[in-house]
């Protein structure tokens, strides 16, 4: 906490019921008025109060008054050891605790901390307390670095993630993510879209939030691409990169770090606004963008100490968790490399102070390589795209080949089933041929993949596979080529598959009825080619025995008959036939 300060009074006490006021009030000796909202101020007004707080500190034990001086002088924040309860340092330390709890001078964060309010804090500290503060900001020690080396580091990071994005979107494009009952992505999924382009579920989580925040990715029923994502391919590798980069700067909270009083929740799920955490990233960013270029911090902690010194009151200490959640974002988006600010760093800095997107984007241009539209084609029937295809290469690449290799240059691999998969999509092998190539670089296809191509194009559909409900089989030949004809069987759709195979889209039950209406004698056949006989049902109502009816109830089906009450008197049948 800054300066040993803790949060709002009202924040702490907003979630109290009308009882919980009432037990305060009470343990502090106080009168509990009847309505909630005079209870809330009541007890508002107590624990802010110095005059009412100092008598009561001056009659506590002296464990409790210990605690206090650790909580008004040091740490506003109680931590217990367990899950389970409070830290058994000793008895007394236990009850001192709950000693506080009781009178709402602590106030649970979860089940394993509490904290004590600023203005309790401030209410019980003596006035001449003055909170001490370095004269002069801490040591931040800086080192040499080659700018080329930032560049080239922060443009690999940056087409990295661009690449993986890319691909994660058009997979989910393609097949999309199931979302979990309570919002966003679940563990199965992140880990297969993780395994498919080689990063961790981390990364791949920080990923989809930036493309979420971006508005090129939707969770809503699934995790589904947006019409977003389809303009944003369209666009150049900086300009997509700078929109990413954006979306990012913007967040209000770090989608690498759950805080402690957060709920931990799925990526792309609900996330509550961390207080905070965005002007801290700003304000790391530009700690370091402030450096002269060919400056590099030789120690990251000590850049977050000192934005720490320079507002004490608007951000976290140096150890807060955020501060690495933001150190690894910048890296991965390539805003931070060499431990130096990039020029995506700097140029972020400044669109941010002046408002000119125009900085950023060429940053990224500049540091991104173009887009490439063309690919070298080699005898191993592999394609190579140094750098980034454009949307069109990668789509067409996409279609009848599979990506084998993702880095500085991406590696696409033909084979049998990738070709025959864009025959399956309706291109023709001299189509196929044609548009390959007018993207070679300058350089004919070669033989083994023009032969792989023609290859498969002589086996594609040679096997048809069309869907049929039920077939009609008859040796004559001209029957069955009158049922094909006949205007009143138009609802089967019949198709000569053979001349004594004839096909229908309707079921076996249905069919059979149709050809009996129009006037024909059909016979169902089963699997194995026999004639199916079809005996009519005999309906046959419960048997009673031979006793009659017996009692009421008797008789129903799976049950037996009731014994007659007079067996020997029982009339035969005999007598009433």
């Amino acid at each position: 906490m800054p300066i040993g300060l803790g949060p709002d009074l009202a924040d702490l006490l907003a979630a109290l019921t009308s009882e919980q006021l009432g037990q305060r009030l009470t343990a502090l000796g106080l009168g509990v008025p009847t309505r909630k909202a005079e209870r809330l101020q009541s007890l508002t007004g107590a624990l802010s109060s110095r005059d009412l707080l100092g008598p009561l500190v001056g009659r506590t034990p002296l464990p409790v008054q210990k605690l206090l001086d650790e909580l008004v002088y040091g740490n506003p924040v109680v931590e217990a050891e367990s899950w389970s309860g409070w830290p058994a340092r000793s008895r007394g330390a236990q009850s001192a605790e709950q000693w506080l709890l009781d009178r709402g001078l602590l106030r649970r964060l979860d089940w394993s901390a509490a904290v004590m309010a600023r203005e309790t804090v401030l209410a019980l500290r003596d006035p001449s307390f003055r909170v001490t503060l370095p004269p002069r900001p801490p040591d931040a020690p800086v080192q040499p670095v080659e700018p080329q080396r930032v560049a080239g580091e922060a443009g690999s990071a940056a087409a990295g993630f661009l690449d993986g994005l890319a691909t994660t979107l058009e997979s989910l494009s393609a097949a999309p993510a199931a979302t979990l009952k309570a919002g966003g992505i679940g563990v199965r999924e992140t880990r297969r879209l993780a395994k498919a382009i080689g990063w961790s579920e981390e990364d791949l989580a920080f990923a989809l939030t930036v493309a979420q925040a971006a508005g090129l990715v939707s969770a809503q029923d699934a995790v589904l691409p947006t019409p977003t994502f389809d303009e944003w391919r369209a666009l150049g590798p900086g300009d997509r990169h700078a929109e990413l980069v954006a979306a990012w700067w913007a967040l209000p909270w770090s989608p690498g770090h759950v805080g402690e009083d957060e709920p931990k929740t799925a990526p792309l799920g609900y996330r509550h606004e961390q207080v905070g955490v965005r002007p801290l990233r700003a304000a790391l960013i530009r700690a370091l963008a402030a450096l002269p270029e060919g400056k590099a911090t030789a120690s990251l902690p000590a850049v977050a100490a000192s934005v720490a010194w320079q507002r004490p009151l608007a951000y976290v200490p140096q150890s807060d968790p955020h501060v690495e959640a933001v150190w690894h974002e910048a890296r991965r988006l390539g805003v931070v490399a060499l431990d130096a600010a990039s020029p995506i760093g700097r140029a972020l800095v400044l669109a941010d102070e002046t408002g000119a997107r125009e900085a950023l984007r060429d940053a990224c241009t500049a540091l991104l390589p173009p887009a490439a539209s063309t690919a070298t084609f080699q005898a191993d029937l592999t394609a190579v795209v140094t750098g980034p295809p454009d949307p069109g290469l990668a789509e067409l690449l996409g279609s009848a080949a599979d990506v084998e290799a993702r880095g500085g240059a991406t590696v696409w691999r033909f084979s049998a089933a990738s070709v025959r998969r864009a025959f399956d999509a309706g291109t023709t092998a001299d189509e196929l041929e044609r548009r390959l190539g007018v993207v070679a670089a300058r350089t004919p296809l070669p033989q083994p993949l023009t032969y792989l191509i023609h290859d498969v194009a002589r086996r594609h559909g040679r096997l048809r596979v069309a869907p049929v409900a039920s077939c009609v089989v008859s040796d004559d030949v001209a029957l069955l080529a009158e049922v094909s004809r006949t205007q009143g069987l138009a609802a089967l759709q019949p198709r000569l598959l053979a001349p004594t195979v004839l096909a229908s889209a309707k079921p076996v039950e249905e069919t059979v009825a149709l050809l009996r209406a129009a006037g024909y004698a059909p016979v169902r056949q089963s699997e194995s080619g026999e004639v199916v006989v079809e005996r009519p049902v005999q309906q046959r109502a419960p048997s009673l025995g031979r006793g009659g009816p017996g009692p009421r109830g008797a008789g129903r089906a799976g049950e037996a008959a009731a014994p007659h009450p007079h067996p020997r008197r029982r009339p035969s049948w005999r007598t009433h036939c």
